[in-house]
């Protein structure tokens, strides 16, 4: 897939000392600034290539090990909510590989994966916010949600807006598992949407580039598709 090849030349380019962080490169003819995506996901698997070397699969295996950290995240989840069970909570831990199993072999997950799509990268980060969102909320650990916005932010970075979306896990856990606590679980998410979004202005005000890049990502390539 066209999109998944760009992202691992350019990634390959950063590693090579062609581009940067903050301003990714391509071609001297075609995007020799890429602005189109944000370019979190595309400096990690740079690191990968700085690694391992110019290979064909360094890409597979970034992508593969992406695969594998996001596999763990959904039993991470899944464990954490299964304590909230019940009826039989053990039983159900036990069960960690039915959601994993259900989500590797839907089509669009796997085809994501084996073209090394932004958005493998971005799973991981999301998944770890929503746990930690989630965790924050089931043992009222209140620090957490200081690392689920940093790592919402990251997985913005990677894929941008459709990162945002573990905010409503605190919530969603409260509206799911405890409906008594729904307005602390609303105010959890609110205190994480407030984070989420100071963290990411302060890496876009002080990261040397970053405003630049944000300003071509929102003009060239997010206003106009939304």
């Amino acid at each position: 897939f066209l999109d998944g090849v760009t992202y691992a030349c350019i990634a390959k380019n950063m590693a090579n000392g062609l581009g940067s962080f903050a301003q990714p490169y391509y071609t001297a003819t075609l995007y020799p600034a890429f602005y189109e995506q944000p370019p979190l996901a595309l400096w990690l698997q740079s690191q990968f290539f700085r690694s391992f070397g110019d290979h064909f699969w360094v890409e597979r295996l970034y992508s593969f090990c992406m695969a594998l950290l996001s596999a763990v995240g959904i039993v991470m989840i899944w464990r954490l909510l299964s304590k909230q069970t019940q009826d039989t909570p053990l039983e159900r831990r036990k069960l960690f590989w039915l959601p994993v199993l259900l989500w590797i072999t839907a089509p669009i997950i796997f085809w994501g994966f084996q073209n090394n799509m932004l958005e493998c990268t971005m799973s991981v980060f999301v998944l770890l916010s929503a746990y930690c969102a989630t965790k924050s909320i089931a043992e009222n650990k209140v620090w957490l949600i200081a690392i689920a916005a940093l790592l919402t932010v990251a997985a913005v970075l990677c894929k941008g807006p459709v990162g945002f979306f573990p905010i409503a896990a605190p919530l969603a856990f409260g509206i799911a598992f405890d409906q008594k606590r729904v307005l602390a679980s609303a105010g959890r998410s609110f205190l994480m949407f407030l984070l989420t979004f100071a963290l990411l202005g302060v890496f876009i005000l002080f990261v040397p580039g970053m405003q630049e890049y944000f300003d071509y990502y929102l003009d060239k390539q997010l206003l106009p598709t939304l």
